[in-house]
């Protein structure tokens, strides 16, 4: 594993850093078969959603055992959130402003 300091050219436009490998990013999101609802800039995320067995939580971006097709950061996965795996991690994050949960 490597310091997100490691690589200055792996940001992205929003300041984001380390996107490209260490591990992949469990999100605190949904991946319903059937998609999310959309808003108008936005897909619309119920901040009240609890998993519920059998339900599956959305992952994105590439980890450092991934294939070069399972790599863009873009790249989205799903699993059940007891699910755990040495290229699967979390980050932190919060709005600084603007739109969005409150």
């Amino acid at each position: 594993m490597s310091s997100v300091d490691t690589f200055p050219l792996d940001e992205g436009p929003t300041g984001v850093r380390g996107l490209a490998g260490n591990v992949r990013d469990w999100c605190g999101s949904p991946y319903p078969k059937r998609g999310l609802a959309a808003g108008i800039d936005r897909l619309v995320v119920d901040p009240a959603w609890q998993p519920a067995p059998g339900d599956f939580v959305a992952m994105r971006g590439g980890a450092w055992a991934s294939t070069l097709r399972q790599l863009p950061v873009a790249g989205r996965f799903a699993d059940p959130p007891d699910r755990r795996y040495s290229t699967l991690g979390f980050r932190l994050c919060r709005s600084l402003g603007g739109p969005g949960p409150p």
